[in-house]
């Protein structure tokens, strides 16, 4: 079965047949690899289908859809915790998986300030091994001192708009001054917590991340890290030791990693994903897998003459992730098309959209990695055996789900999806209105899937339920399933709603004040921040209250007496947990605390 990490890494096996070619075009190159790993006859050509099934799409069904049916992107809205956040770890990698931003480069529960920092002026040997059991080694170089950063204001940029860091002086952070908005105690600080999430988890995930998505490895290389001042318009990039990128055509074995001492003040020391105090989804080690991607990239001389930018742009935020809400805030908001979602912009202008897609080497605007990102997104859609099947809406349907992604649409209560031999269901999300159900060939997709019971059937007439019931404010009501895994997702308003017996996941949405109500078997209950004023009954033994949009420095207060337990949250979300408590709790970083009624204590669970 083909997947998009598939597709791209036969991609970069083409790639890779140039890298000692230090004349050949960028776009020559890609015209090559798009002839070799797609259905298109070149790169332009690919670009100009993408324009057309995009703008086809959005007419016919809208932007959103259109984005989900060409490109597999799942928008996100606002405190949305199901939406897909990029194509190597999202649905449509081929294997069902969603993956939130926290678990994009994977850490353990630890605080970042407590870990151990790396020692000054050395060279740190590290280790990394594939999903293919290959193992890579590489060293990791730090500055001569903690405080030492590049001088930028001396700095220039050369004529196509890269950073020049030829005879850039450095100097040191002094604790005691203050550099623009900064003070020079925060600054030092925030590197040093960056040395240590880099050190002890961000590089060597980052790196394994990208080998397992491109099958780029960094063996046997150096990375120099060095941090930078007196710039604002950058967080992090990468080039060849000693020389400007646009110089190096060819493998190289030493990258300089340039760091914004300014650009990383607000990196919250105790999570261990190098949280953004601002923004809920935006972490600092996926900007390292962003800039670890163009690491590898100049390591294996994959970096030629006249590349267009959206494409090494667009294939390092493909590694990182780039469609969910919060993560990187500022494609939406103000952009090209005023207050719109930037990538449901683009699916709703032709025009600006081709216009971001220029076959050069740069033009230093968001809209190339935005754009990049939703093309290289089409271009993996493009190799999955999707089966797009439309129901009837006057007759019993009968769908099969046989391929690595199925996508129905018109599905209705009391018709069915017949599973071929040997697929069993694994996992269920939602995202918006549409199901997704995950097997162990591939995913399900049932647009438009709000308040109806789905019901599929083996060879052998054995029925599996799921249930989406979300629909108004009210009364919700499951008690009477029994064998099915019912998923809630509700609406911002007022609601109770009853778990099933089979399982249930409780989410009243967001900013609404809803009672959220057991069943007898294993239930989850999403609150904390962005849920508004929640309560909820009956959360026993084994069953969840999953705060997994919140930290621990979000949990303004919490109360545990005998009659249940009281938190409230810094944007003005409280829950009420009412009885004896048997659940866990658990927050953003993965970490599980019991309440002790008795003593009216937390217990960190190991």
């Amino acid at each position: 079965m083909s997947t998009t990490t598939d597709t791209m890494k036969n991609f970069f096996s083409v790639l890779k047949n140039y890298a000692d070619n230090t004349t050949i075009d960028g776009v020559t190159v890609l015209d090559n690899a798009v002839r070799a790993t797609t259905r298109f006859a070149g790169l332009q050509d690919a670009i100009n289908n993408f324009v057309a099934d995009i703008a086809d799409a959005t007419e016919k069904y809208g932007a959103t859809e259109s984005l989900k049916l060409n490109c597999g992107m799942v928008i996100g809205t606002e405190h949305d915790r199901t939406a897909d956040i990029g194509a190597v770890s999202g649905y449509n990698a081929g294997n069902g998986e969603v993956k939130d931003a926290q678990s994009i480069v994977p850490e353990d529960n630890v605080i970042l300030s407590e870990l151990p920092a790396p020692v000054a002026r050395a060279s740190s040997v590290h280790s990394y091994t594939g999903a293919d059991g290959k193992t890579f080694s590489y060293t990791i170089t730090y500055p001569y001192d903690y405080l030492e950063v590049m001088d930028l204001a001396n700095a220039h940029e050369n004529e196509l708009g890269s950073m020049d860091y030829s005879g850039v002086p450095t100097t040191y952070i002094q604790p005691g001054d203050t550099y623009g908005a900064y003070s020079g105690v925060d600054m030092a600080t925030a590197t040093l917590n960056m040395l240590k999430g880099i050190e002890n988890y961000w590089m060597d995930e980052s790196l394994k991340l990208a080998y397992d998505s491109y099958g780029l490895d960094f063996n046997n290389k150096n990375i120099n890290v060095m941090f930078a001042i007196n710039n604002s318009f950058f967080s992090a990039d990468t080039t060849p030791t000693g020389l400007s990128d646009l110089e190096t055509f060819y493998p190289v074995d030493s990258i300089d990693l340039h760091i914004n001492a300014g650009g990383i003040v607000d990196l919250d020391s105790s999570d261990p994903n190098g949280k953004h105090s601002a923004r809920d989804l935006s972490h600092y080690d996926r900007i390292m897998a962003h800039e670890i991607v163009h690491a590898v990239m100049f390591g294996a001389g994959l970096f030629k003459q006249n590349m267009p930018q959206f494409f090494t742009e667009g294939i390092a935020e493909l590694v990182a992730g780039l469609d969910d809400y919060d993560g990187y805030s500022y494609y939406r908001g103000t952009n090209t098309f005023g207050t719109s979602d930037i990538f449901t912009g683009f699916a709703s202008n032709s025009e600006s959209l081709r216009e971001a897609l220029p076959l050069e080497a740069g033009t230093g605007t968001q809209s190339a990695y935005a754009a990049g990102y939703m093309f290289l997104r089409y271009i993996g859609q493009q190799s999955l055996p999707v089966n797009v099947e439309f129901g009837s809406s006057t007759e019993t349907n009968n769908f099969t789900h046989s391929n690595s992604q199925d996508i129905i649409s018109g599905y209705k209560d009391g018709d069915k999806i017949i599973l071929v031999s040997d697929v069993q269901l694994t996992a269920t999300n939602v995202s918006n209105n549409d199901l997704f159900v995950s097997s162990n060939i591939g995913t399900i997709i049932l647009r438009d899937a709000r308040g109806k019971i789905v019901n599929f059937t083996d060879e052998s007439g054995n029925v599996q339920s799921r249930q989406f019931a979300a629909n108004s404010a009210g009364v919700i009501d499951a008690r009477t399933y029994s064998e099915k895994e019912v998923v809630y997702g509700a609406d911002n308003l007022d609601n109770d709603i009853w778990a099933g017996n089979g399982g249930s996941v409780l989410w009243g949405g967001a900013y609404g004040n809803d009672k959220l109500i057991g069943g007898s078997g294993v239930d989850e209950f999403i609150a904390g921040v962005g849920c508004g004023n929640d309560s909820i009954f009956k959360a026993d033994l084994n069953d969840i209250i999953n705060l997994n949009s919140t930290t621990l420095d979000q949990v303004s207060s919490t109360a545990i007496s005998s009659d249940g337990i009281n938190c409230s949250f810094t944007d003005g979300s409280t829950l009420k947990v009412v009885g004896s408590v048997g659940a866990t709790f658990k927050l953003a970083d993965g970490s599980a605390y019991l309440a002790d009624q008795s003593s009216g204590q937390w217990i960190k669970q190991a």
